[in-house]
This record gives C-alpha cells, structure tokens and sequence, in this order.
C-alpha cells in the first residue's frame, strides 16, 4: 500500500490551553484577539488538510465569546459553508456550555456582512 493514499483521516490536534495563560484568563474574548490566535496557530494549515481537528482549551476557560469565535474560526466557518460541515472539520473537547458558545459564534460567521466590522 502506498503511504500517501491514506484511507482514513487522522487526527490533528489543537491545543489552545495557552491562550489562557496559564490560568489568568478565563473568558476569550475580542474579534482582535481571535483574529491573533488564528494568526499564531496559523489555522490556515488546519484548513488545508483533508483530516479533521480536535481542538482543545485550557480547563480554566470558562467562556469563549462569539466575537473570539468570530476573528479565530469565521473565515473556516465561512470557507466551510455551513456551521456543520465547520463542525465535522473541527471537533471541540470542551464542555457543553463551551461548545454553545462556540457554536453561536459560528453561526453569527455566516451572516451576511461583517456582524462585527471592527
């Protein structure tokens, strides 16, 4: 078999856990601060590869706003399509009220125009 046709994907991972800072920050939040993680965990190579990603935070965080959802994922939401087929891409380990959250800034990348211009 040859190694570089691959019948099943495999897993990449993203660790977010440094965003928090060591424990000091509990909320992500800012279209601008989402827009610098995406930069500093060049997303744009996850986006490319043909395996799904597991994304991961920091235990600590307790909220993630849309805005951060909206400047670190809307550009893979938007070149997705759909908050679905953004899901099937990358799979969140998170807590339930974390992957809400997740899932509404998600939402809000697909509305027309720029919710948040800024």
């Amino acid at each position: 078999m040859n190694f570089s046709e691959r019948t099943e994907q495999m897993p990449q991972l993203l660790d977010l856990s440094k965003l928090s800072g060591g424990g000091d920050t509990r909320v992500l939040s800012g279209k601008q601060r989402g827009i610098q993680a995406r930069s500093d965990f060049s997303l744009e190579k996850f986006d490319k590869e043909q395996d799904y990603v597991t994304v991961k935070f920091a235990p600590e965080v307790q909220a993630v706003t849309p805005s951060f959802v909206l400047g670190m994922f809307g550009v893979s939401v938007k070149a997705y399509g759909s908050v679905d087929a953004f899901f099937e891409k990358y799979r969140f380990d998170v807590r339930p009220n974390l992957l809400a959250q997740i899932r509404r800034g998600a939402e809000y990348s697909l509305l027309k125009g720029d919710p948040l211009p800024f």
